[in-house]
Parts: structure tokens; C-alpha cells; sequence
């Protein structure tokens, strides 16, 4: 209750919602958040990197809520290499970025769920409900999809990280860069995604089970999100 009283001691001109939004929604009800107007309004962004999907390289933008409680949503610069540079710390929050179609895997990479940690570890503390990364794709058929990560256990996700590069980036030592370790994660990731083609999703629920992280899809319309799970081996919304 102290806690209750002292935020909107803090914030005298906001309201229930606004206490609920920052620390008793759902990731669902966060990612919903997002569309709103008066918050991060990203359907306007989503739409606008639906257009860049056939560009060779990365376009996004990154997320941003300043200590005021402002948003924006503004452009990163083009990638190269399908690789794009997405600002991490203080008042970045999040971001979207496109895989560009044809050629890149339309699902998260290694070094997307990394830099979801990075988020998460690096900006303000009261960003941290809002810490998302959000992927703009075509998937086999040329279908546009819009999917989210959102953290569930950051402990775990920090963990989890750190034991998959030791246990997979070849003579890892004080000297390895982060881009040499998410470089050599991602090709592991995309082989075994070609692998398993075309079930990017179940491969992806599958290879990060235990990351304490849940992966979302939007609808078609941009109204709604569902958080997909594996169940015997089959991907269901939920």
C-alpha cells in the first residue's frame, strides 16, 4: 500500500491505469499497451517497416520512453549486412526491426535474444515492464508476421545466456568480442532453422525453452497479441 500511495505521490496527475499498466499488466496487456496512441503507438511504425521488407538490408527503430514518461519510436539507421545497430541503455526500452524478404530467416536471431537481455539490463528501472524486442517478417509464403519477445524470468534469460555461448563459441576466452560470440550463435541458430524449415516457430519455442522468455505473434489487423507455446510438439496461441 505504501508503495501504491508513494507512486502516485510521484505522479500526481496519473491515474489507476497508469499504476496498472506499469507494474500489474500482463505481457499480453504490454504489448496491447503498445498500440495505444497514448502510448508507444507502434502500428504506425510496424506498418511503415512492412513496406522495407523487400530493401536487402535491416531497417527498425528503436523504443524509447525518456524519465518523464514520453515515447518515440525513432528510425535506426539502415543496416548492412543484414545486420542493423540498435541503441541499448537508459531511456531505449525496445525495439522493431525488419529481416528483410526474401533471404533472412523470418524469426528472432541469437543476438536479437541477447540484445532483449541488454535491454532489460541496461535502461531505466521503470522501462523494465516495457522491455520488448519486436521482429517485422515475411514468412515462407510471402505472408507478412509481426512477432514480440517479452522476458518472463530475467535471471533466467541472463543465465541462460551466458551458459549457451560458453557451451558453444569455439575457445571463448577474456578476449572474444560480442560480436564474435552472437556472430557464431546466429549461424548455429540459422542452420538449424533451415533444418527444421519451415517451423520457424516451433524451432524457436524449442531451442529457447528454458530462457525464460515467451514469444508472441500479432494478428493480421495489428489489434491483438497471442503468446505461443509448444504442445506435443505443435505450436498453439494462446
Amino acid at each position: 500500500m505504501k508503495f501504491i500511495l508513494q507512486y502516485f505521490k510521484d505522479h500526481p496527475t496519473h491515474v489507476w491505469q497508469d499504476f496498472y499498466d506499469a507494474y500489474l499488466a500482463t505481457p499480453c496487456e504490454e504489448l496491447k499497451n503498445l498500440y495505444k496512441p497514448a502510448k508507444a503507438n507502434i502500428k504506425p511504425s510496424i506498418t511503415t517497416l512492412q513496406g522495407k521488407l523487400s530493401e536487402p538490408n535491416e531497417n527498425g527503430k528503436n523504443l524509447v520512453k525518456d524519465q518523464n514518461g514520453v515515447y518515440s519510436s525513432p528510425d535506426l539507421p539502415v543496416g548492412t549486412d543484414l545486420q542493423i545497430t540498435i541503441k541499448v541503455g537508459n531511456e531505449y526500452y525496445g525495439s522493431i526491426h525488419t529481416h528483410p524478404y526474401p533471404g533472412a530467416v523470418p524469426m528472432f536471431s541469437w543476438t536479437d535474444v541477447f540484445t532483449l537481455q541488454r535491454f532489460y539490463q541496461d535502461t531505466y528501472n521503470t522501462n523494465l515492464k516495457d522491455v520488448v524486442i519486436i521482429l517485422v517478417c515475411k514468412d515462407d509464403n510471402g505472408v507478412k508476421q509481426t512477432y514480440a519477445l517479452k522476458i518472463d524470468n530475467p535471471n533466467m534469460l541472463y543465465d541462460a545466456i551466458v551458459h549457451d555461448s560458453t557451451n558453444n563459441v569455439p575457445n571463448l576466452n577474456n578476449d572474444t568480442t560480442i560480436e564474435e560470440i552472437t556472430s557464431k550463435m546466429d549461424e548455429k541458430l540459422t542452420l538449424l532453422y533451415y533444418q527444421k524449415k519451415p517451423n520457424r516457430e516451433g524451432t524457436f519455442l524449442e531451442r529457447f525453452a528454458n530462457f525464460g522468455i515467451s514469444l508472441y505473434k500479432a494478428d493480421e489487423d495489428l489489434t491483438t497479441w497471442n503468446k505461443l507455446i509448444l504442445e506435443n510438439g505443435i505450436v498453439k496461441p494462446i
